[in-house]
């Protein structure tokens, strides 16, 4: 890889949270009074987003790390977290949208993934940045190239799911919104995605995972995917938020 691309290129580290902040905001943007076709595009479109991120942290940044530190838990087991999401996906890709455990799956493969994004910022995120050092770059190009050609695979999957689930062109223009966060990042010193690092840090799982669904208690789960409460009192969706507010800036 070029120094050139290298420079263009987000760090791995970075592009693993802007992934995450793209998931945490679909999760968002599903509504439990939604038509089971919306629900359906909203899930469609959030699993292939997690499919292709799996995919690339196991393929370059999951060896990389392993290849200095094996014996780090939280990175022992994270492809047995990946392979637990896989398995809810699957399940959501044989229900029908309109079943009533549609919701309840939804919001367990919700909890798994705050789960996982939690140990990931907290730990394993700042540890590579420390361990691989000036490599994340490079790794970050490698996870670029190779998730633009997952992407190119499903372009029609991905273009249709986000127009049914939300056809707004804000929400079309989000990858560009937040490449140009990450490019403020960049030329900013200590930026709002510094800042965010740091709160992430300061946040343990627990704090993270909204409650049970119950029979009854559909209207509490519904406020739990407001802005404010979805990721430890929002700070997953105020960072994405706060970049995009930047990168237009």
């Amino acid at each position: 890889m070029n120094k050139i691309s290298e420079k263009l290129s987000p760090s791995a580290t970075d592009m693993i949270r802007m992934d995450h902040t793209r998931v945490l905001a679909t999760f968002h943007q599903y509504e439990l009074d939604a038509s089971p076709k919306t629900k359906q595009s909203n899930v469609n479109a959030n699993c292939l987003a997690l499919e292709i991120h799996m995919q690339i942290e196991e393929e370059f940044f999951y060896p990389a790390l392993r290849g200095i530190t094996s014996d780090d838990p939280v990175l022992k087991k994270s492809v047995p977290e990946h392979n637990r999401l896989r398995q809810l996906i699957a399940q959501l890709h044989a229900m029908d949208p309109a079943d009533t455990e549609y919701d309840r799956t939804y919001m367990d493969l919700l909890r798994n993934v705050l789960h996982h994004v939690a140990d990931e910022e907290a730990v394993l995120l700042p540890e590579a940045e420390t361990l691989l050092a000036e490599r994340v770059h490079e790794i970050g190009g490698q996870m670029m190239k190779r998730k633009m050609q997952l992407m190119a695979r499903h372009a029609g999957d991905v273009i249709k799911n986000k127009v049914r689930a939300n056809p707004t062109p804000i929400l079309l223009a989000g990858g560009v919104l937040l490449a140009g966060a990450y490019l403020a990042h960049r030329t900013r010193g200590r930026t709002t995605l510094d800042k965010a690092k740091e709160a992430v840090s300061s946040m343990t799982p627990s704090s993270l995972v909204p409650s049970p669904l119950t029979s009854s208690g559909m209207a509490a789960e519904r406020a739990s995917f407001k802005l404010g409460k979805l990721v430890g009192a929002g700070k997953g969706l105020l960072w994405g938020k706060r970049m995009a507010s930047q990168a237009g800036a």
